[in-house]
């Protein structure tokens, strides 16, 4: 049932991800004057596009809602709504003193209502969607960097960087909640003949997530990101200009450290 559960949430949102990313990003009305051309030649536009991952927004119920990006993945965000949703919900470090949805889900009750939340909900904490979304961005943007004509190097090879790690950061936030996915490292069309993609076994899907984090490091090592702050005794920070929201090189070896110790744990066994 778990295996069967899996594959319909992934066919579901890859058909509405395909198409309303399609729509949203590259099929622009011929009125914006927008072409895959002015979005990925010019930095300015092509930073816009891929800040998605970090800032994304969706318009659901009437209003725009800016979960459908990295924050739905943090848990002290996700604790922040109304049916205690708290992360700690599905493991046995508290106990909630109120039975709402969140308890229920502890106890293995996954019910649509909780399956709406976690996947496309915009008014809650889609995290699945926002999943799967930024993933496909992070893929456009990994195909589309070269072309970016008003960029150095160092520019480059730091949206490489961040695109390899949040790539790697994502599917390494969908194993956590729903164990191994397909891995996506390609930019899925309406075009493929199969969207029906298998599952990989936990150790070669948690491998694959330690990939990316190391092609990360490559490339912000290339770019001199392995830190984002000034070394100390430098001044103070200045988190505007130093942009403290995106990884850098330190996040991505902590990060690979984490998927290995799942890779490596025999409780992680059961999500296969």
């Amino acid at each position: 049932m778990k295996k069967q559960f899996i594959l319909l949430i992934i066919s579901g949102m890859i058909i509405l991800i395909t198409s309303s990313c399609l729509k949203e990003y590259l099929d622009k009305a011929p009125e914006a004057g927008l072409t895959d051309e002015i979005v990925f030649t010019k930095y300015a536009n092509f930073r816009l596009f891929f800040d998605a991952v970090y800032d994304g927004r969706k318009y659901y119920n009437n209003r725009w809602r800016n979960t459908w990006n990295y924050k739905s993945c943090a848990p002290l965000w996700m604790d922040c709504w109304d049916q205690k949703y708290c992360i700690n919900s599905t493991t046995d470090m508290m106990d909630q003193g109120r039975y709402m949805e969140g308890q229920a889900w502890k106890s293995g009750n996954m019910s649509e209502t909780i399956v709406s939340k976690l996947c496309y909900d915009g008014s809650r904490r889609p995290v699945l969607g926002a999943c799967l979304d930024d993933i496909r961005i992070c893929n456009i943007a990994i195909r589309n960097v070269d072309r970016v004509l008003d960029a150095t190097e160092d520019v480059k090879n730091d949206f490489l960087g961040q695109a390899y790690f949040m790539r790697g950061f994502f599917h390494w936030t969908l194993f956590r909640l729903w164990g191994p996915f397909p891995y996506l490292d390609y930019v899925m069309t309406p075009f493929d003949k199969t969207w029906d993609l298998a599952r990989l076994p936990k150790n070669d899907y948690l491998q694959r997530v330690v990939q990316d984090f190391d092609s990360a490091y490559y490339f912000f090592n290339l770019c001199n990101k392995i830190r984002r702050d000034p070394q100390s005794g430098a001044g103070s920070l200045n988190y505007a200009t130093y942009e403290m929201h995106r990884p850098n090189g330190m996040a991505a070896k902590a990060y690979k450290a984490r998927a290995l110790l799942y890779a490596a744990s025999p409780s992680t066994t059961r999500v296969e």
